[in-house]
């Protein structure tokens, strides 16, 4: 398997930590990677078609969501399905991986190589975290997704509501419509709500985008889609939606 942008560590610390992970985790197969910036993680398979990840050794805004994109689009492509890992998610990755699976499903239009975890699923009201409703099919599923990413970043990071993507204009804008510089958002991710809700610029990007989209009147919705599907391309590179998925 190859990721892009991502080398190989080949250390006989990593084999020996990776053949621990594997024989505790069920996984047949260990891959151990080392990003450009000194951060390992490390990839399972099993011979069954499911691959999962282990990332705790990134903190937040350290490139997690880029590993996450790589190994999602590794198992697409391969027909295999990208589980959570089976020892259990962290209270950081309970949040990240449905944003993260949220931009995978909207990535690639399926969600048949995704799977949740329990813990997603069952959620954690008490810190804000809402349950994921994982059954139907993939338009049911991406929509519980979006759902549950909607309602958790709003629990979490309440003083997003003020910004919204003005489709018309192309572009985020605050509560006064004025048009947010992209330094913003990077001032946003460094805040401490927002290191207590996970969200980097990506998430925050994404969130205010979906949130705008779904909050939409019915009337809206139709072109607004249409612009997307026609524009999607433009609205990426013109339309400030870089890094939202």
């Amino acid at each position: 398997m190859c990721l892009p942008r991502f080398t190989r560590k080949r250390s006989i610390w990593g084999r020996i930590r990776g053949t621990d992970e594997c024989f505790e985790s069920g996984g047949d197969h260990r891959y151990v990677f080392k990003s450009p910036d000194g951060a390992l993680f490390y990839v399972f398979e099993r011979d069954k078609g499911e691959v999962f990840i282990d990332v705790s050794d990134y903190a937040t805004g350290e490139g997690g969501q880029g590993v996450y994109a790589a190994v999602s689009n590794y198992a697409f492509n391969t027909r295999k399905v990208f589980i959570a890992d089976p020892a259990g998610l962290t209270a950081d990755s309970l949040i990240r991986r449905t944003s993260n699976m949220l931009s995978a499903a909207i990535r690639y239009g399926t969600t048949d190589y995704l799977d949740a975890a329990q813990q997603q699923i069952d959620g954690d009201r008490a810190n804000g975290v809402e349950p994921l409703v994982w059954y139907g099919d993939n338009l049911a599923r991406t929509c519980a997704l979006i759902q549950t990413f909607i309602a958790t970043i709003n629990n979490t990071f309440p003083g997003l509501k003020a910004y919204q993507y003005d489709f018309q204009r192309q572009q985020f804008t605050d509560r006064r419509g004025r048009p947010i510089q992209p330094d913003r958002f990077a001032h946003l991710a460094g805040l401490e709500v927002a290191r207590a809700s996970r969200s980097g610029e990506g998430t925050i990007r994404r969130w205010i985008l979906i949130k705008s989209l779904v909050s939409s009147s019915s009337g809206e919705r139709p072109g607004i889609l249409e612009q997307v599907h026609n524009g999607a391309r433009a609205l990426v590179s013109e339309g400030g939606l870089a890094k939202s998925f």
